[in-house]
């Protein structure tokens, strides 16, 4: 939930940005090519937001797009939900390994 709150955190600054200077533009390249993604791909694209060096950006881009914060909260959410979850799976699958090896000797 925490990390949800990040992204949500950075989209909220890319929404305030956009409407702050909407005639300065992002300058950084990471959030032009975010944005553009977000352009392609639409809101769906947040789904990646859980991604090192592109996630914030991402959600920064989509604030500054004006993605409906609803929808930024859904794909965020569930995006960074599927990292957590798959994390937890491959550490149970670690561990169940580990019990079964010692259990072997």
């Amino acid at each position: 939930m925490g990390n949800t709150l990040g992204g949500l955190s950075s989209w909220l600054i890319g929404w305030w940005l956009a409407k702050r200077f909407p005639q300065k533009g992002l300058k950084d390249q990471r959030q032009r090519q975010a944005l553009e993604r977000i352009g392609r791909y639409g809101s769906p694209a947040l789904l990646l937001s859980w991604l090192p060096v592109v996630g914030d950006p991402l959600c920064l881009a989509a604030g500054w797009a004006g993605v409906r914060f609803s929808l930024a909260m859904l794909f965020i959410g569930i995006g960074k939900g599927i990292r957590y979850a798959v994390v937890i799976w491959l550490s149970e699958a670690a561990l169940q390994s580990l019990i079964n090896l010692n259990l072997m000797r």
